[in-house]
Formats: C-alpha cells, structure tokens, sequence
C-alpha cells in the first residue's frame, strides 16, 4: 500500500500534469513488489526501442523470381511487430550475413528479400561490421583491421542487398584496452569510422551507426557526438548475470552492476555522469542482454533496470545466442513495458504513476461537485431558444425550390434527343463493309500454305525423340541440388581472377550450431598463419550454410574448425557434416565427430 506522503506526492503529481507541468523526473514509480521505489528518469520524455541482433539466416519463397518473398518466421516477427508499433516504440534491426559482408550471390538473393520486408514495415535496417582481426590462442582479439578495409565493408552496405538505413561497428574498444590498443589509437579509429558512416548514411534526428565496447568506454570516444542521436553506443552486452546478480560497491542492479574501483571506476564514473545528466541522449545508449531470466515479470524489471540508466534502446534474449529470438512471452512483455514507459503514448505519464490508489480518490471528489451544477443550468435555456427557430424557417424554403426545378426539366430532353441520331447511324454503315472485306482476304491466303509446308516434316522427327528421354532426367537432379546445398552455384571467383581458387565450405550443423566457429588463415613471410581470410562464429542450429572466397593460388592457407562442447557436430545433437573445396573439387569431407577441433592446410604448403 502507498504511504500517506506517497499518496499525497502522487496527488501533487495528477495536478501538476493537469495543469501541464513537467515534473516527470521527480515521480517516485512503484514495482509490483510494493516495496520497491523507481525514480522515473528523464528517458520518459525521449523515445525508446528495440535494438535487435538479428543474426539469423533468413529463408525465402522463390517460386515467383518476379516477386521473391521472406518467409523466416523469425524475420518476418521483427517486421510484424514494427508495423504494429510504428511511431510508438523504434525497432532497428543488426544484419550480420558473414561475420560482415558475403561475397555469395545466393546468399545476397535471400537478405536483399527479407531486408526489403524489414524496410516495407518500417524496421530500421544497421549492417554489420568487425574492426578485430581475429582471435589468438591466448590474449584473445590480436588487432585492428586495415582502416580502409573496415570503410570497404561500410561502403558496401550502402551499395549491397538494396542498401541498409545504417551500420553497426561491432570491437570498439572498452575501458581495458590490449598491448597494441590504447585510447588515442581507439577514439581516432573509432572517429574515422563513425564520420565514414554518417557520410554516407544521411538524415538527422534518427539513429544510422552504432558502435559497440560491449561495456563502460572511453567518453573522448563519443565525445563529438554528444546530443546526436544518429550515433549509439552500447554500454553493455553480457548475461542476465552480469546485469543484476552481485552489484559491486552498493551499485544498483543494471548497466553498471558489476563494476568496481578495481576495474576503472574513474572511467566509468565518468562515461555514467555523461548518461546521467544528458550529456549523451537516453537514446544514444543501449543494452544488449542474453540468457535473461525467462519470466515475464523479471523482462519488465529488466527493462526498467535499464530506463531507470537513462538508456534509450533495449533488448532482452531468454536464449544463449543472437541466432535467435525470445519466446513469445518475453517478447510481448518486454514491447509492452517499453511501449508504456515510452512518451510517444500520451496516456503513459498519467496511467503509471497513480496506479494504486491516487487515480480513484481525486476522480471522485472533483467530479460530482463541479461538473452538475454548469451542465443542467446553462444548457437547457440557451439551446430551444436559439436552435428552433432559425433551423425551421430558412431550410425548408430554399431546399425544395432550386432542387426540383432544375433536375426534372434538363435533364430529360438532352438525353433522349441526341442518343438514338448518331449512334445507330455511323455504326452499321462503317462497321459491317469495311471489317469484312479486308480480314478475310489477307487472312486465309498467306497464313495456311507456308504452315502446313514446313510443319509437317521436321515437327515429328525432332520433337518427339528429345521431349521424353532428356526432360525427365534432368529435371529432377538440377531441383533438388541446388535446393539441398548451394554448391551449383556460379563460381564466385570469375576469369578476371585466374590466379585464384574458389574455396568453398559447406557445413550442415547440428542442434548446437551456436556453439561451433571456424576461420580460414592465410600463412604470412614468417610461416605463421595469422591473416584472417574468412571466419564466423555462432552458426545457426540445423542449418545447411555455405561459406564462399577468392584465395590465391600458390599461397598455403589454414582452415580450422571448433566445437565448444568438444563433440564436433556428430552425432550426439544431430547428423552435423562439413566440406571444403577447391574450385569445385572436394579436398575434405568430414563429421567432425567427437572433437574440440579440427584443422586442415590448404594450397600449396611445402
């Protein structure tokens, strides 16, 4: 139950807001625990969403080339739910193909139609990039990318699969940065990056690139874009652990739960300030949570764990990966809480705070008594006087008179008159000579004798012997093919590239495909394997995904392949497989079977 002083702040509130005063921020909410006080933060006044790792391989009906449709229930629920909300609560989606861009053309065919789908409904579309190389035995991601081949990859969002709205830069370096990291290095790099972006992203006042620390980061990074909304940093990805569970130093539970004077406080002090006091917009900061409690009341309390941090984008994942979406209990719940704490529904301010007890208390006692004294004196003599008498005596007159007079007489005689004259005449005297005459002569003459001449003889011989025999067999292997595994595809390196193999990796996993990665390295001038030339992780469950790359001849390559489990992807969670090839020709076929870890060179090795 509300105390008496919360009952009379919440009376001072409903005021207030009657009157139109702004005291949002000063509105103590109560939690369905009934003990619990959450300061409403200023994000009320701003707009919320759904920031959304939709890294899932969409799927499409292409029986129609001419019109190619999504048909992923996964894609097509983000989609549903942006139509529905539209203007209420932003939905933006991160499309991530192939650790960034792909280089397949089959694949480009399935997002270019499922991408159009989002944008037909409204859903903000980011594209993926990485700006790490890759990750080493031991101190994990081993550097920076080339600078003007990370741009390349933003570039090609814009051109590729009918263009995104925006990009999301995934590796932006945290609080804790590596030996060949630092914060000069990483606020230039990130800089050069983002203004890459927004250059070729336009638009002002709506979200276009995304950087991601992954946690608390350095504030020089987002320093020239305080108060831009175009420009969204994440403060947090982690479990639901990371986010409630052992606060550090009486920290409340949220973004900034598990930090401590241990792990660069001063810095996180200092990017928290900036949150707290606008420096950065509420809907320039967002939360990215997985493994999230798997209740409906514990999604609502993330959220507003969240709001209360003054973040603007949300998302919470009962799952382990971004391979797929919430249930739909966690789903519903988590849109319907940002939907009433968002300020785009004019009803949220007065509905969430005098929920309890104040909404009913001050409806009853200024109703009554104001309301039926001015409606029954002054209504009943002012309105017979006026409204009878003026209403009678003007309309009956001037309604009838123009009305019939002008309808009945015009009317008739034009119609009648000039319809049966010219229409009857010229039709029978021009149609019925001159149609005739010219269409069966010219008809009859050339049309029958050059058909029946050359048709005859070389229709029977040729068509009947190759419509049977060749139709039926090559009709049923090309379909199903092409449809089981993309390996028919056109190679993607062209003649231009003759210096080059295609190497192709197809992988059929099993029901814990999330938890197998692998990556392809090329050999450096000091025999080391090092270069990252094409790596992905977290691959979709039960999937059939296919891998395509331009690799030069005469260079030594290694490809190497993982499993977190230990168990390959055979056969204890399913009949997992994978292959590689070179120009068509199958160098390994393997399950993959009871292993951590699988590798095999490529190229020419000696």
């Amino acid at each position: 139950m509300l105390s008496s002083s919360r009952f009379n702040i919440a009376i001072t509130a409903m005021a207030l807001i009657i009157s139109g005063i702004n005291i949002i921020q000063h509105i103590p909410i109560v939690l369905a625990d009934g003990e619990r006080q959450v300061p409403l933060p200023s994000q009320l006044q701003q707009e919320l969403g759904l920031l959304i790792p939709l890294y899932i391989y969409p799927t499409t009906d292409d029986s129609d080339p001419s019109n190619p449709t999504c048909t992923h229930p996964d894609w097509i629920k983000v989609a549903a739910a942006s139509n529905e909300f539209a203007g209420k609560i932003k939905i933006v989606a991160i499309v991530n193909p192939d650790n960034g861009p792909t280089v397949s053309e089959w694949t480009k065919g399935k997002y270019t139609t499922c991408i159009k789908h989002l944008r037909d409904n409204s859903v903000t579309v980011i594209g993926y990039v990485h700006i790490k190389t890759g990750y080493g035995t031991i101190s994990g991601l081993s550097g920076y990318r080339p600078l003007q081949d990370v741009k390349d990859d933003i570039t090609w969002w814009k051109d590729e699969l009918g263009g995104a709205d925006g990009i999301f830069i995934d590796e932006v370096t945290n609080l804790w940065p590596r030996d060949w990291d630092n914060q000069t290095t990483a606020t230039s790099f990130t800089h050069s990056l983002v203004d890459h972006s927004l250059g070729l992203f336009p638009g002002t006042g709506t979200l276009r690139v995304v950087i991601n620390p992954g946690s608390a980061y350095f504030t020089s990074i987002m320093a020239p874009y305080t108060g831009d909304p175009r420009v969204v940093a994440v403060v947090r990805e982690t479990d639901q652990g990371g986010y409630t569970e052992g606060c550090a130093d009486n920290r409340s539970p949220g973004p900034w739960c598990n930090y401590t004077l241990s792990s660069g406080s001063s810095g996180v002090e200092a990017l928290k300030t900036w949150i707290d006091d606008g420096t950065l917009l509420p809907q320039q900061s967002a939360v990215l949570i997985y493994g999230a409690t798997a209740t409906e009341e514990a999604t609502v309390t993330n959220v507003r764990y969240g709001v209360e941090a003054n973040v603007g984008y949300h998302y919470l994942l009962d799952k382990g990966s971004w391979s797929e979406t919430p249930t739909k209990g966690i789903w519903d719940a988590q849109i319907n809480e940002l939907m009433r704490l968002s300020t785009s529904s004019p009803t949220v301010v007065p509905t969430l705070i005098p929920t309890e007890r104040p909404t009913n208390l001050p409806t009853k006692t200024p109703t009554k008594t104001p309301t039926d004294p001015p409606t029954k004196t002054p209504s009943k003599t002012p309105m017979k006087a006026p409204t009878m008498t003026p209403t009678k005596t003007p309309t009956s007159t001037p309604t009838n008179t123009p009305t019939m007079a002008p309808t009945k007489i015009p009317t008739d005689p034009p119609t009648k008159t000039p319809m049966k004259a010219p229409t009857m005449t010229p039709t029978k005297t021009i149609t019925s000579t001159p149609t005739n005459i010219p269409t069966m002569a010219p008809t009859k003459t050339p049309t029958d004798p050059p058909t029946t001449t050359p048709s005859k003889t070389p229709m029977k011989s040729p068509t009947m012997t190759p419509t049977s025999t060749p139709t039926n067999i090559p009709s049923m292997a090309p379909t199903l093919n092409p449809t089981m595994t993309p390996v028919l595809q056109p190679p993607v390196c062209s003649q231009d590239f003759g210096d080059r193999y295609r190497f192709l990796l197809t992988i059929n996993t099993d029901s814990r495909g999330t938890r197998t990665k692998f990556k392809l390295l090329g050999r450096n001038q000091k025999g080391k394997f090092r270069k990252s030339v094409i790596a992905a992780k977290k691959l979709p469950n039960n999937k059939l995904v296919t891998f395509d790359k331009c690799i030069r001849k005469g260079k030594c390559y290694k490809f190497i392949i993982r499993d977190r489990d230990g168990d390959g992807i055979c056969c204890a969670y399913g009949m997992g497989w994978y292959e590689l090839s070179l120009d068509g020709k199958v160098i390994r076929k393997s399950t993959f079977e009871n292993k951590k870890r699988e590798k095999k060179k490529i190229g020419r090795c000696n």
